[in-house]
């Protein structure tokens, strides 16, 4: 498995919002200052 340093982790998560990320897979819904999945009943 390759290790990545954490100055480079840091700078990835700087770099992106994960909120913005995985937004644009699923549905977020902002409660509090939390984000929960809208999830559709199928």
């Amino acid at each position: 498995m390759v290790q990545y340093s954490d100055e480079l982790k840091e700078e990835i998560r700087s770099a992106n919002d994960i909120v913005d990320v995985i937004s644009q897979y699923v549905t977020l819904k902002r409660s509090g200052r939390n984000f929960f999945r809208i999830m559709s009943i199928s």
